[in-house]
Formats: structure tokens, C-alpha cells, sequence
């Protein structure tokens, strides 16, 4: 072997290395907006910005899936609840069957048996469930939706059902299983209401996103196609490009995207990043 074959192996394992470190994902949103309205959501903030087409097509979102490599992860998450797109589970199946990782994170608002019917093969990398309670997320029939969640549940492997914010009412604490609380919520880039979460101060020095490594490769598809920074981008500050007109190497090449990866270092640069708990204030060797 010689040291060109040697070189390559190095160069192949590092990228796999740096891949499992910080994978790639894609968060897909389906449809706008969300009637869910949650409090953990700025939805009056995506609200406000937004402009464009309000659902994502099946076929739209095919010819997107051609465009990503196998190594990006396909999340149905995104700004809204995936399951308000009547298309969503044909989505989620045809992502899986190309051979992507698929995750699912919903609150089973507009689930339904045919939903079921298309996902209950797909073995999710991650899926959570986003649970009712009296302070964040309101549902106005419970029973209702103990009704989605049993029919969900019963066929669909589910890693942990998690609330925020307020308490769980007895008829939901004695039906759900591997439920647990999360006792704090994300600012989202300072995007929640200041009295839900705190708003953080302006990170300075030299910064790091834990989450992405600094390869902002953790982005996150409006139902036209934009594609923005991550989910904690809800005011749309940072456009990367629209994937019904570019590659997805395109937009990992913008201006914007270098922008921001020269703002991690040049504190005068002013992006989200300087607002977020995923960055850290200290220095990295990057």
C-alpha cells in the first residue's frame, strides 16, 4: 500500500469520525403553521417572517430527497406538528425506503390509522413524543387523544414521552409510558417569549456550536423549499438557500453559511449563534 492509498484511509476514517460526532440532519417542516401553539414554540416569531407556500407536497419533497446524501439524517420536526400534513407518513416512509435514517419528534395532533397504516415498518433512529399538559401544550379532548396516542403507541416504538412547563392531569400520568418532565426550556436564540425563558446574554470571545461542531450541517427546510441555520432559527435570520433550486453542496457553500462560520471567531459579526445555548463563550480548537 502505498502512502496516497494510506492518506486516503486517514482522510476516509476522519470523516466518518467527525460525521458520528456531529451527524448530519435535515429537519424537514411540513406544513404552516402550527395550530398546536405551543409556548416552547415562537410561533408568533416564524409567524411574523415566513412567506411562501404553506404545505410541502409529496412529490416536492421527492425531488428534495434525490438531492440529499444518504449520510443526512431526515428529521420530521421542523416549526410544525409533521402529522398536520396528511402526506407526512408517506414522507417519512419514502425517506426510510431511500435508505436515510429517519426521526420522528410529534405531538400526534392529526394522526391518524392511515398515518399507522404507512409508518408502522419504519424503525425510527429517535422518536419522541411531545405529551398534553396544562400549561404549554393544550389539547381541547383528552380522551381524544389518549385515543392517537394508544393506536401510536401500541405499534410504533417510542424512546420517551416528555411534557414542559406545566402538569400532566391524572388520566394522562396513569395512561402514558416512559413519560418524563423537562424542567427547562430553551430561549431558541432568545426567540421565546422572555417569560417563558430567560433571554441569555450576548455570547463573546471566540465561540463553538456543540451541537453541529461548527459545521452547520444541522439545518432545517420550509415547506418553499428555504433552507435556514438550525431549529433555533425562527425569526429566519440566516437563509443557506432553497433546495427545490439548488444541491444541497450549494447551500453548504453561500455566502451566508461562511458568514456565519467566520462569525463563530469575529465576535462583529452578529448571528444567533451569539444568543444560543449550543454556542459556548470560551475557546475551541477548531
Amino acid at each position: 500500500m502505498n502512502i496516497i492509498d494510506k492518506l486516503y484511509i486517514v482522510r476516509r476514517a476522519l470523516i466518518a469520525q467527525i460525521r458520528n460526532e456531529f451527524p448530519s440532519a435535515l429537519e424537514i417542516t411540513t406544513i404552516f403553521p402550527c395550530r398546536n401553539a405551543c409556548k416552547f414554540c415562537p410561533q408568533d416569531k416564524w409567524r411574523n417572517v415566513y412567506q411562501g407556500k404553506h404545505r410541502l407536497t409529496y412529490d416536492e419533497f421527492c425531488k428534495v430527497l434525490e438531492k440529499i446524501p444518504k449520510h443526512v439524517r431526515i428529521d420530521f420536526s421542523g416549526f410544525s406538528e409533521p402529522f398536520l400534513n396528511r402526506e407526512s407518513s408517506l414522507m417519512m416512509l419514502r425517506a426510510y425506503q431511500s435508505g436515510h435514517q429517519v426521526t420522528l419528534y410529534t405531538t400526534l395532533v392529526g394522526f391518524r390509522q392511515e398515518d399507522l397504516n404507512i409508518i408502522k415498518d419504519i424503525r425510527f433512529a429517535a422518536c419522541q413524543l411531545h405529551v398534553p399538559e396544562d400549561t404549554n401544550f393544550k389539547v381541547p379532548d383528552e380522551d381524544k387523544w389518549l385515543e392517537a396516542y394508544k393506536l401510536f403507541a401500541r405499534h410504533v416504538h417510542y424512546d420517551a414521552a416528555l411534557y414542559y412547563l406545566g402538569y400532566l392531569s391524572s388520566k394522562m400520568k396513569s395512561e402514558l409510558r416512559n413519560v418524563r418532565s423537562i424542567n427547562s426550556v430553551l430561549t431558541r436564540a432568545n426567540n421565546v417569549h422572555p417569560d417563558i425563558a430567560p433571554p441569555l446574554p450576548r455570547h463573546k470571545g471566540v465561540i463553538k456550536c456543540w451541537s453541529s461542531g461548527n459545521r452547520f450541517n444541522q439545518n432545517v427546510m420550509m415547506p418553499n423549499g428555504d433552507v435556514y441555520l438550525c431549529c433555533m432559527d425562527w425569526s429566519l435570520k440566516h437563509k443557506l438557500g432553497n433546495l427545490f433550486e439548488q444541491s444541497y453542496e450549494e447551500f453548504h457553500q453561500s455566502e451566508e453559511y461562511h458568514k456565519i462560520c467566520r462569525s463563530m471567531s469575529d465576535e462583529s459579526i452578529e448571528t444567533i449563534c451569539r444568543y444560543c445555548e449550543r454556542s459556548r463563550s470560551r475557546f475551541y480548537k477548531l
